[in-house]
């Protein structure tokens, strides 16, 4: 199982948890050259969860994910609340305003099986002109951070996206 709660999985697996991710720390998006600016991602550590739901408030699950991510308590990085992500899935925030500048992208995750993880951080507007794809192999039962930095040229939007990429889209 993959833990976030900073910020997915190419392992196949009869059981959609069994390569799951878990996330967990700050996902943090910021411009490097400004002051102390706040977080630009809606809650960055999971910690906002809505009455009833899985998934915490401001997080989707990528479209083509084999599975749903899910709020959990199991393995908080930091916090009470981490982000379980199935294998062959992804979630994802989009950010509707950004200047233009250099923006950086950080999270935990941990694994129960050793597994490589993706971070995409890109402008959906301009997918191929502007972004970057931070992927590493994260090793069982370890927690190691991800990061991401990605410089918009002119005012734009962004998206995170976390997960286990399809082979198609990998290079």
């Amino acid at each position: 199982t993959r833990y976030w709660r900073d910020w997915s999985s190419d392992v196949c697996s009869s059981d959609p948890w069994a390569a799951a991710v878990i996330l967990s720390a700050g996902l943090l998006i910021t411009n490097p050259g400004a002051a102390a600016e706040p977080n630009l991602l809606k809650n960055p550590g999971f910690e906002d969860a809505a009455s009833g739901a899985d998934a915490p408030p401001n997080w989707a699950t990528g479209a083509d994910s084999m599975g749903k991510a899910v709020l959990t308590d199991k393995a908080a990085h930091a916090g009470q609340h981490g982000l379980a992500i199935p294998a062959q899935s992804t979630v994802e925030q989009k950010v509707g305003a950004a200047a233009p500048g250099a923006y950086v992208a950080r999270c935990w995750v941990k694994s129960e099986a050793e597994q490589p993880v993706t971070l995409l951080l890109q402008d959906p507007d301009r997918p191929w002109a502007v972004y970057t794809c931070s992927e590493i192999k994260v090793p069982r039962d370890q927690w190691v951070q991800l990061e991401a930095i990605c410089a918009l040229d002119r005012n734009g939007s962004l998206t995170l996206t976390l997960g286990g990429m399809s082979k198609g889209f990998r290079f």
